[in-house]
């Protein structure tokens, strides 16, 4: 019984307690913020917009001739995003090489 009524017990006297200064500190350092990197973004050249959209038609066609298609939006994988996937995640199978990792956004700090 002494054990817990040392660990949960209150003593009865008052402990003074000294005002923080960690304040000052928090108030003069500015606020981090973070921008998502995305994962695609749009073909700029317009020829390979041209042939992904043909080769995306083509698939979802199939055997049927004759359906029709329109390709509103092409994107391809940011460059960006790729590297630094596979970055972390190549760092991460270090740790744990039988895992699989999938990331989920990457963001990029804001100087």
């Amino acid at each position: 019984m002494g054990f817990f009524k040392k660990l949960f017990g209150k003593e009865s006297g008052t402990v003074a307690v000294a005002p923080r200064a960690d304040k000052k500190v928090a108030q003069s350092v500015p606020p981090v913020s973070w921008v998502p990197i995305t994962k695609f973004i749009p073909i700029s050249e317009p020829a390979k917009n041209k042939i992904v959209a043909i080769i995306a038609t083509a698939i979802a066609a199939g055997e049927n001739k004759t359906s029709q298609f329109t390709v509103t939006r092409t994107q391809q994988l940011n460059p960006e995003f790729k590297c630094v996937a596979l970055i972390a995640t190549s760092i991460a199978a270090g740790d744990a090489p039988e895992k699989q990792f999938i990331v989920q956004s990457i963001k990029r700090k804001i100087d």
